[in-house]
């Protein structure tokens, strides 16, 4: 068997190496497609996850646009009440064996987008609780990362 030293790199589309390319994919990743991805990796492992969806609604025409509404007059919107603005984008929960529960908050962005004020506030408060094991902004190449932590228990 001949070993494959790290000159050698496999050559895929256009001239990437396969570290090339899932570079690539990681920056080109949806925030929808990465909670998804987080979602199922979740699963996989045996935890539960919760994510709340966004609806996209028509604008009135009346309204001015501002940085959460679409030029093409389309507004996304998530149904809460109270002070669910900023809420993470995946909940994920675990009971262990002991009977003690256990959890993780993640706000899910992709390449370039960073977390609101809002999103900052609610991982800062679930860092406060001693049975939550990470709050943190995570991003598509640190699905390892977040592999580590779900397998840690």
């Amino acid at each position: 068997m001949t070993a494959i030293t790290p000159a050698k790199r496999i050559i895929l589309r256009d001239g990437m190496s396969a570290a090339e390319y899932n570079l690539f994919v990681q920056q080109n990743m949806t925030e929808e497609t990465w909670q998804k991805q987080a979602t199922v990796r979740c699963h996989e492992l045996g935890w539960k996850a919760v994510h709340i969806n966004r609806a996209q609604l028509p604008i009135k025409a009346q309204q001015e646009a501002t940085n959460q509404e679409r030029q093409d007059g389309m507004k996304w919107l998530t149904a809460v009440s109270g002070d669910g603005v900023g809420w993470p984008d995946l909940f994920v929960g675990k009971m262990l064996r002991t009977g003690r529960s256990i959890f993780l908050v993640w706000e899910l962005k992709s390449y370039g987008r960073r977390a609101t004020t809002e999103q900052m506030w609610w991982l800062d408060f679930f860092r406060g609780i001693p049975s939550c094991l990470d709050a943190s902004v995570r991003y598509p190449w640190e699905l390892d990362a977040i592999t580590d932590l779900l397998n840690r228990d």
